[in-house]
């Protein structure tokens, strides 16, 4: 599984792409690969993708922001008859969760709405809660 920042362009191998004989393919084109985003209809990446085979049936593609256009499950596929790759999952996250969790450059925000299934009230202190001290 292969994390994404949502809207942002990411770079990947791809393959090994083989023949039915099981000989590698080297002459694959990006319009030949389709992403199917949230189990959608496969459908052709942007026009801006590229393919570079590598060796041995194996290629850099690089996905474009619109390719990464939503949050959730993304899954490139070849789609040739007379070859075949693996597909390749991505877990396409939001911005803020993609650089606090795989990133660890931001953190997530967690913010206090309640108490014990009671709304918590506004603080008359910013950042300091209202607490009812009471026993």
């Amino acid at each position: 599984m292969i994390f994404a920042k949502l809207s942002t362009a990411i770079t990947l191998p791809i393959g090994p792409v083989l023949d039915s004989t099981g000989a590698e393919f080297t002459t694959l084109v990006v319009g030949e690969v389709k992403i199917s985003k949230n189990n959608g209809t496969p459908a052709a990446l942007n026009a801006g993708a590229t393919l570079t085979h590598k060796e041995v049936g194996v290629y850099e593609l690089v996905l474009t922001t619109s390719d990464i256009s939503q949050v959730g499950q993304a899954t490139l596929t070849v789609s040739k008859t007379t070859y075949l790759g693996p597909p390749i999952t991505l877990v396409v996250l939001p911005a803020k969760v993609y650089d606090s969790i795989v990133g660890g450059t931001d953190n997530l925000e967690v913010d206090a709405i309640q108490w014990l299934g009671t709304a918590v009230s506004t603080p008359t202190v910013a950042g300091v809660p209202n607490v009812n001290a009471k026993t």
